[in-house]
């Protein structure tokens, strides 16, 4: 009777031991996403090489995974997973049937298993290539981290040499408002969705006088997410 007892009392500490391995596992190890493409359904592609910035730092992690989505149709799926280099990047295909759609974003974490809605998009364009192992296109799950990289001296005196205010990663500021404030605090130019061709004018076209301006990138929610200042120069 004893033994039966104490054998009872150990298949029970058995199937908890297996229940709590089973459970963490689970934690550990996360559940992916279900998004999926068919290429199939698509006349056209354009292709991408990109990096994925999380919370402030490359991916390293090949179980990342980057999403394209037009609303709620994915059209390019890509793991974290082809490293050159010493770096880590996702090569996607994205797939469409007409240009100019606009494509948003999601990245899946595997570490933290938890899914980022990006702030950044772009436009499908046909045949497109996007961004090489030297100049990858990053993405951001957190753009208030990233350090934007705008000139800060141009002369639009038309000798084709630093003619426009330009910004590197110009995806980075897709969807904001960009305004241009001068010393007195008078906005005299704004654009959504800045293209960089800003050539030193005020909204209503005219030349602006030579000096030194403030520019600030704004989100939908009306937040300042980059700002600095520019020298116009004739």
């Amino acid at each position: 009777m004893k033994n039966t007892i104490m054998k009872y009392y150990r298949t029970i500490q058995i199937s908890i031991l297996a229940l709590i391995l089973a459970l963490s596992c689970t934690i550990a190890s996360g559940q992916q996403p279900a998004w999926s493409v068919n290429p199939a359904l698509y006349q056209t592609s354009m292709s991408l090489t990109a990096q994925l910035n999380i919370e402030g730092n490359i991916s390293a992690n090949a179980g990342d995974i980057i999403g394209v989505f037009f609303d709620n149709d994915c059209r390019g799926l890509a793991a974290n997973d082809y490293e050159f280099n010493g770096k880590h990047y996702a090569l996607l295909t994205i797939y469409g049937n007409a240009n100019n759609e606009k494509l948003t974003l999601k990245i899946y974490e595997a570490a933290s298993n938890r899914v980022y809605d990006l702030k950044q998009y772009f436009h499908f364009v046909k045949d497109t290539i996007m961004g090489v192992y030297d100049d990858p296109i990053i993405f951001y799950t957190n753009l208030k981290l990233k350090k934007l990289y705008a000139y800060n001296f141009f002369s639009p005196n038309g000798d084709g040499k630093n003619d426009v205010f330009k910004v590197d990663n110009l995806i980075a500021v897709s969807g904001m408002t960009f305004k241009v404030m001068n010393r007195q605090g008078i906005v005299v130019f704004q654009q959504k969705d800045y293209d960089n061709l800003w050539e030193g004018k005020d909204t209503n076209g005219n030349d602006l006088p030579q000096g030194v301006y403030y520019y600030f990138f704004i989100d939908e929610n009306g937040e300042i997410v980059y700002k600095g200042s520019i020298t116009l120069a004739k």
